[in-house]
Formats: structure tokens, C-alpha cells, sequence
């Protein structure tokens, strides 16, 4: 089973030796075949846990083109341990490399874009269009949103465009404007968070103080400022980039004052 290996043979032993029975696959590359590599874990009889997994939506494609593919795959059969019912989407980039979405300009202008406030891969306006098409299919949507401007037009097209239908969650959520805290809980999206890495405890945040300044630097992932204000608060590994044993993201969730939660 060459196309299966690393999941049989390393990753799904690792996942079950920690307890963790159900994943999310948060971002499937169906035009690599990533799809099919899925479908055959469980056709072979290797699956061993649920797997939930999030078709990757690609920024440069045509939406009608892809909105119709996307809707074509959603799978939901009772009993199965594959179940094909999310959409990944990227709003913005990153904190480090100055693409995350941001509502005021970086403190460095190092790419020379967008007034110096960075990328979206999706728009807000673009975010929407999927949302009115595939909610009513059976998708929840898994959105990456770092920046507060990235966060901010997310929840604008949940707002805008949702039925109330799905459970869409943002994920990241690194820099929050406080005035969009209470939006999740009033929106019903889940806050979906990482603390698991050593770089996101909060002795680490000044390291972004020269990109965001101070005041942004501040409260990165504030995971007990969302849970005060009434957000469903999951958190997920982000696996590699940290740990995927979740005892490790638990103990640092109750433990990274002055954003501890419990």
C-alpha cells in the first residue's frame, strides 16, 4: 500500500498511542490526489479512527469551476469513518513573514504590498459566494484568519452570507481586535486555537514586537479573552508545526498567563 504508508504506518499509530480517535485533515490538496489517497485508507480497511476531512479551496482557481467540484465530493455516509464536510479556506498568511491580514500597517514594509496591511487569499466578498453555495450542501468551513483584518472580514461573511446552517470555525486566531470577541459567540463560530508550540507562550510574544509594535504584540492567541466573552473554544495541533499530543496544548491553555483559560 505505497500511497498509504506514512498514515498506516507512522501517523494513525502515533494519534491512537495519545488517545485521539477522530482527526481533521484540515487541508486536502483533492487536485493532488489527496482525496484518493483518503478514500483508499478507508476502501483497504486501514482506517482506524474517523477522519473529518477539509477540501482545500486554491485561491487562483475559477469559483464556479471549483464550487461545483468542491460540492461534488461532499460525503457524509452514515457509519463510515471518512466523512468528506469541510471547506479550507486561507484569508491571509502569517505573523512572521508580514502576510497575515492586519487592520493598521506592519511596523516594517518588507514586501511592498497592500499598504503594507498584506495579502488575502480570499477576500471577504469571495468568502461569501462559497458560503451561500456550499452551507446548504452539508459544509462547515475551517477558515484560517491570523490577523485581526483577516479575522474581521471572516466573521463579516459568516455574518453576511451564513444560514446559521454549519459549524464554521476560524483558526489561528492570533491577533484579535477586542471588538470582535463577542462576534464569535453572537455568530455561533468556533475560535479555533493552537497553544501546544513553545512559540506561542506568552514569554515569546515580543519577538513580534517589532513587526506589530507593542500593543498588537500583546495577548497573541488570547484564548481565555475569547472563552470570557463567550466563544467556543476548541484547540486543535496544527500538526507538524507543534505537537499533535493534546495533553501538551491542554496544559499550556490552563498555564500562559495572562491568557490562561481554563
Amino acid at each position: 500500500m505505497p500511497i498509504s504508508y506514512g498514515f498506516v504506518e507512522y501517523t494513525q499509530p502515533m494519534l491512537l498511542s495519545h488517545g485521539i480517535t477522530s482527526i481533521s485533515d484540515a487541508r486536502v490538496y483533492w487536485q493532488r490526489g489527496q482525496l484518493d489517497t483518503w478514500q483508499k485508507l478507508q476502501a483497504d480497511g486501514v482506517l482506524k479512527m474517523r477522519a473529518s476531512l477539509g477540501l482545500w479551496a486554491y485561491p487562483e482557481a475559477s469559483d464556479e469551476s471549483q464550487i461545483r467540484a468542491l460540492k461534488s465530493f461532499h460525503n457524509t455516509t452514515p457509519n463510515s469513518l471518512l466523512e468528506v464536510d469541510q471547506i479550507k479556506f486561507y484569508m491571509d498568511g502569517i505573523l512572521v513573514n508580514t502576510t497575515a491580514a492586519m487592520k493598521e500597517p506592519y511596523k516594517v514594509d518588507w514586501l511592498k504590498l497592500n499598504g503594507n496591511r498584506r495579502v488575502n487569499y480570499f477576500t471577504q466578498a469571495r468568502l461569501e459566494k462559497y458560503i451561500k453555495v456550499l452551507e446548504p450542501s452539508g459544509f462547515d468551513f475551517n477558515i484560517h484568519a491570523i490577523g485581526d483584518r483577516g479575522i474581521h472580514e471572516a466573521l463579516n461573511a459568516i455574518e453576511a452570507a451564513s444560514k446559521g446552517a454549519a459549524r464554521h470555525r476560524l483558526t489561528h486566531v492570533e491577533v484579535v481586535d477586542p471588538e470582535d470577541y463577542k462576534r464569535f459567540s453572537a455568530l455561533g463560530v468556533i475560535a479555533d486555537a493552537q497553544v501546544a508550540g513553545e512559540f506561542t507562550q506568552p514569554h515569546h510574544w515580543q519577538e513580534m514586537q517589532p513587526l506589530l509594535g507593542r500593543e498588537r504584540a500583546d495577548h497573541l492567541v488570547p484564548i481565555k479573552s475569547l472563552s470570557e466573552n463567550g466563544a467556543m473554544l476548541t484547540l486543535s495541533s496544527d500538526w507538524n508545526v507543534s505537537t499533535l499530543n493534546p495533553f501538551i496544548s491542554i496544559a499550556n491553555a490552563i498555564t500562559r498567563q495572562p491568557e490562561a483559560t481554563h
